[in-house]
Parts: structure tokens; sequence; C-alpha cells
């Protein structure tokens, strides 16, 4: 899987990394000792989901950054402090394969998210000696630079996830726009 800098989209099969968290970790508390990573957005947060998992509460929010970039941030309940995040890079060409975010989230749980194309109903998590996790696709906000998103929480992070896009036939798709 190839890997890019932490704070910028996963890409490559879907195949979750403990460097990559690792990575996503230190960038993560970096981004909110320093007034969160989103300091830099051009256009104001729009929260896409929120919940609570393990009783912490988490918001998901997308904004454009000053490259006009689509941004995606996992912060904390109230929307001010961020756990994970990235900007740009979405763009993926071949079925199977991604690009997305893999981070934190309250409490040391887990959390894959990112944009999707039109075609996409849904994601599937899958591991070894687990059952898979399917969550649906979301609308994004028009004019947001992605159709549907993405986003699904684990407990912790001890487990190796692969993540698989499908289209409506169940027929694999792609993580990504």
């Amino acid at each position: 899987m190839a890997r890019r800098q932490p704070g910028h989209p996963v890409e490559g099969s879907g195949r979750h990394r403990d460097m990559w968290l690792a990575g996503l970790t230190v960038v993560a508390v970096a981004c909110v000792g320093l007034v969160g990573c989103s300091s830099d957005r051009s256009t104001e947060p729009v929260t896409l989901a929120s919940g609570v998992v393990d009783g912490g509460g988490w918001t998901l929010v997308s904004f454009r950054n000053e490259s006009g970039e689509l941004c995606l941030e996992l912060r904390d309940a109230a929307g001010k402090s961020s756990y994970s995040g990235g900007c740009g890079g979405w763009a993926v060409a071949e079925p199977g394969s991604g690009a997305y975010l893999d981070g934190t989230g309250p409490g040391g749980t887990e959390f894959a998210y990112g944009p999707l194309r039109e075609t996409v109903g849904s994601v599937e998590a899958s591991a070894r000696g687990r059952d898979p996790v399917v969550v649906p696709a979301r609308a994004m906000p028009s004019g947001s630079g992605a159709a549907k998103f993405f986003v699904m929480a684990f407990p912790d992070a001890s487990t190796d996830w692969t993540y698989t896009a499908r289209n409506a036939a169940g027929g694999v798709d792609r993580l990504g726009t």
C-alpha cells in the first residue's frame, strides 16, 4: 500500500497499517495543540455525521482549504478539537483501490472515513477472524467536491482491516473520487 504524508489520505488497496495510524496520531495531537488542522480553511466546516462510540462523542466535518482541496476532519463532539483529518489526494483510478483516512477517535477508538463516487453504495471492512462491517454510503453536500462519503468506527486499533467500496450490485468500486 502506498502511503502519503501524515494528515493526507491513504492511497492503495485499503489495508490499514499501524505505521499510518501512528503517524496520523502524532499529526492529530499536533493539530489539537495548534488549535486544529483546519485553521487554513477557506470555507466553514459542514457537519457530515456525528455520534458516540465507547462513551466519546465525535463529529465528521468537511470544508475546503485555501488551495481549494476537499478536506475531511474527525473532531470531538463539540466540533472544536481535531482527532484526525486530511485534504486533497482523493482521486483514484483503479477499482479495488482507494483513498481514505484511517485515524484515531475519542478514547483510543479507530475510524476510517473518506469521500466516495456516486456509484458507491456501501463500504465493507473485513478482517481475519472478525465479522464484516458494512456501512452505507451517505450523500455529501452539493458542491463539496464528492458525491458521497463513508465513516465507520471501531473500538480500538488492534485489528488490521481491509476496506472495500461496493456498488449497488455488490461489485467492487473505488474508495475516493
